[in-house]
């Protein structure tokens, strides 16, 4: 019986099981300090999975700690997507309050 090979874990997309070249992989757990921006506040790509996909991602966990460039891509339409939706639904239920309170909505006024 030969030896059973497996893919190698650290070139693969933690999400699309992709195994990649290195360069085309981003890294989940950046190194802290790296490339943050202190004036705005970043969702980490962790957060962004489990916001989107409902999967657990934690450091230490054994699974990849990539994602391939193109699952990335897809990942920030699919966050950005939620969010808009989530502000579209605070939206609309504030101007339903206050129509049902009687009062003027003001909710669809360009500032």
């Amino acid at each position: 019986m030969g030896e059973a090979t497996y893919p190698d874990l650290e070139k693969m997309c933690r999400l699309c099981l992709g195994i990649l070249d290195q360069s085309e992989l981003v890294d989940i757990f950046p190194q802290s300090g790296a490339s943050t921006d202190s004036t705005s506040v970043q969702v980490s790509i962790p957060m962004r999975i489990m916001a989107c996909a409902a999967l657990e991602v934690q450091t230490g966990d054994g699974l990849p700690k990539s994602i391939c460039t193109e699952c990335r891509y897809q990942l920030e339409k699919s966050y950005y997507f939620r969010k808009r939706n989530q502000q579209s639904d605070s939206k609309l239920r504030k101007h339903i309050r206050l129509l049902n309170l009687g009062k003027r909505s003001r909710v669809f006024e360009k500032t």
